[in-house]
């Protein structure tokens, strides 16, 4: 039997606090969606695709993970808000608050960065990878989709859904076993590569991110 978490419909009422607006989209780990809470506060709610006998240390992991990710400030990343279980799926669910920038993804559908905008895009992302880096807390599942950008001239980045990489490391699944992905065991040394198409002619940065749903 699948694991994979299904898509919930607008209007069902999740934790007995989170009403479900609209599917924004789907991975092999997990479904995300738009949702509002009192007092009409806009979240996004991922439902992650966990077997039963591996959600109890799953939840543990990514609690334990958000702890350490409180170091990190509010401009470099979407912190959870909120951990529970689905009661009519039994599926475990994590609430973050819903990014009013535009993802990566999203950004550069109608045209690319230029290099001047993609020379300060990843001068910012390497502030917020750096952030979440020194508070041990490694971000192993970048892509266009878990990226939000702030507006000009600035381009601030927001990152989200660290907690992808700990549902990643499921048994049976490549990777291993759920991991730990912070602590004061873990040092962290980051290190960005340069991206192409940051200098010279504009070209699509999403040419050089793995897309959604491209990690194993």
């Amino acid at each position: 039997m699948s694991n994979r978490a299904p898509p919930f419909a607008p209007g069902r009422i999740v934790g007995h606090r989170y009403t479900i607006q609209a599917t924004l989209g789907r991975s092999p780990r997990a479904t995300t969606h738009s949702a509002i809470t009192t007092p009409s506060r806009e979240v996004a709610l991922r439902v992650l695709s966990v077997p039963p006998s591996s959600r109890e240390p799953v939840l543990q992991a990514i609690q334990d993970q958000n702890e350490a990710l409180r170091a990190v400030a509010d401009r470099f990343a979407l912190h959870v808000l909120d951990l529970g279980v689905d009661d009519d799926s039994g599926c475990p669910y994590l609430v973050v608050p819903l990014s009013p920038n535009l993802s990566l993804a999203r950004l550069v559908e109608p045209c690319p960065l230029t290099p001047t905008d993609a020379g300060r895009f990843v001068h910012s992302l390497t502030r917020a990878i750096e952030a979440a880096h020194t508070a041990n807390v490694p971000h192993l599942a970048l892509r266009p989709t878990n990226v939000f950008i702030g507006p000009a001239p600035d381009y601030a980045v927001q990152l989200t859904d660290f907690s992808s990489e700990i549902v990643r490391r499921l048994p049976g699944r490549p990777g291993g076993p759920p991991v730990r992905l912070a602590g004061p065991r873990a040092k962290v040394r980051s290190r960005v590569p340069a991206i192409p198409g940051t200098t010279g002619s504009p070209q699509p940065l999403l040419k050089f991110l793995p897309p959604d749903g491209a990690n194993p």
